[in-house]
């Protein structure tokens, strides 16, 4: 390594990336009322299924590596010449991927009917897929530079903020509003490549060896198709399906609201995956075994909470959001309240246990048949019931995956010991259930704002509160944090003030 790094502790790293999740959250709950109010269902709509096709295309830009890239990084960072060794030959993979897929990208805007509609927005989103290829965030990550990752994110996210009050004003805006999603999302990766020449010093790249990656990128290349056909192609799907982009438009917010929740949940799971990795590599078992118990219960808490409070208060978010003309949205984000929970327990087994083991064959299988159920009922109800049957068909798909992904890794929940906590964690997330549902009736003469802002805290203090009585861990777990953070915040105050 050319320059020195400093690796965090897990818990640190943690809360690092789940902050820098954060910062994107906090730029939808800023954006979203605006934009919302701002532009109309059918620009909405728009924008969310250009960047869905994006999405698709620069699946193949970086075909599997988002992944891949972690773990084996992860495992050599040790040893400067093979990390050096093994970046180089990402990159060209990357390269000769992109270029490919970028063309036939080009291809498809001019040769589509729909893409055609839309081509201002697809010729951007082109664009920012090349630049979004080149983030090496999977090098980061594997690195553990979280510190690193969250100050850019939060700086790149402000200024985002900032673009967007700024410039879009009107109905007719939505070509600018993709174009700030589209470049000056992606414009950050130049100063993760920048910064990569001081990290890594490719003097010490050795002989290169891209076949030893094809075969296993394989495996993470259509496990990743697959993940991308069942969270992308679904807009896709209902976009082909349906008259204009009302439908659209109902979904994206649905999913918008989704993926904000679902984002802070994989942040923990994403933060724990490259010291899994090292951890196995280095044989050591016991550790492994720790931080698979730890990501659980912090996982299964945030998940089931979430899933709960937006199943309950999906009214009042979408009332207070994005006003009434998206009122409809309310049962497609209820439908896709368990897929979060059924989202993060399925990365969890498969980005903390399997891929780790190197059994990445079997993420791919269950994927790629999940992909497939979730495209065929996709063709089938979208037409029919709209956004509803987009929702209905990605939460059946997801469930056949959890279940088989459960099956693969029975071994292991054995070794974890989470029964009782389980437990706990469902026992409190009933009765806080049962209190917000108690007081949203209370509160129906409050507006949308007060209904929210009440119930925020009194969910969550409920949860605490009778998490903690029944003694949960994740629960006792997150005031620790909590506690030791805000600590070490007074030290640091107190040290600069002497």
């Amino acid at each position: 390594m050319k320059a020195e790094r400093k690796i965090y502790s897990l818990r640190v790293n943690t809360i690092l990336n789940v902050v820098a999740t954060a910062s994107t959250a906090v730029m939808t709950v800023l954006t979203v009322p605006y934009l919302s109010r701002v532009l109309s269902v059918e620009g909405n709509g728009a924008v969310s299924y250009t960047q869905s096709v994006a999405g698709w295309f620069l699946t193949f830009c970086v075909p599997g590596i988002s992944l891949y890239g972690v773990r084996e990084c992860a495992r050599v960072r040790d040893d400067s010449r093979k990390l050096a060794t093994l970046v180089c030959e990402l990159l060209i993979i990357i390269t000769c991927c992109t270029c490919v897929s970028s063309l036939i990208f080009a291809m498809a805007i001019l040769g589509v009917p729909a893409f055609r509609q839309v081509s201002g927005l697809m010729w951007i989103f082109l664009i920012g897929n090349v630049l979004s290829a080149y983030g090496v965030e999977w090098f980061y990550q594997s690195i553990e530079q979280y510190a690193y990752i969250t100050i850019r994110t939060i700086v790149f996210k402000f200024l985002s903020i900032i673009c967007v009050f700024c410039l879009v004003k009107t109905e007719d805006d939505y070509f600018l509003y993709g174009f700030l999603i589209a470049i000056l999302s992606a414009c950050n990766n130049l100063f993760n490549i920048a910064r990569l020449a001081k990290l890594v010093d490719f003097k010490y790249v050795e002989k290169i060896r891209i076949a030893r990656h094809i075969k296993p990128l394989s495996f993470f290349f259509v496990a990743g198709l697959s993940t991308t056909v069942i969270t992308s192609l679904d807009t896709v799907l209902l976009g082909l399906f349906t008259t204009g982009t009302y439908q659209v438009g109902l979904y994206q917010f649905s999913m918008k609201c989704k993926n904000l929740f679902s984002a802070v949940i994989n942040a923990v799971t994403n933060a724990m995956v490259p010291r899994v990795s090292y951890e196995e590599s280095q044989g050591h078992t016991q550790r492994r075994l720790d931080i698979w118990h730890k990501g659980f219960v912090l996982i299964v808490f945030f998940s089931l909470s979430l899933s709960v409070y937006v199943f309950i208060f999906a009214d009042p978010i979408i009332d207070f959001t994005v006003t009434a003309k998206f009122s409809e949205a309310a049962t497609p984000l209820r439908l896709l309240c368990p897929l979060m929970v059924l989202m993060a327990l399925n990365t969890y087994m498969s980005s903390m246990m399997l891929i780790p083991m190197k059994r990445e064959s079997v993420t791919t299988t269950v994927n790629a048949a999940g992909a497939i159920i979730s495209v065929s009922l996709g063709c089938v109800f979208d037409h029919r019931y709209g956004a509803n049957g987009a929702a209905s068909a990605v939460l059946i798909a997801n469930i056949v995956i959890f279940l088989c992904l459960l099956h693969s890794t029975r071994t292991y929940w054995q070794s974890i010991g989470i029964g009782k906590n389980l437990l706990k964690l469902v026992l409190s997330t009933i009765i806080a259930g049962l209190c917000s549902m108690i007081g949203l009736v209370l509160s129906v003469h409050m507006g949308s704002f007060g209904i929210l802002l009440e119930s925020s805290m009194s969910f969550w203090l409920v949860l605490l509160v009778s998490a903690c009585m029944f003694k949960e861990e994740s629960a006792i777990t997150i005031l620790r944090m909590a506690q030791a953070t805000i600590g070490k915040m007074i030290r640091r105050i107190q040290t600069r003030t002497k």
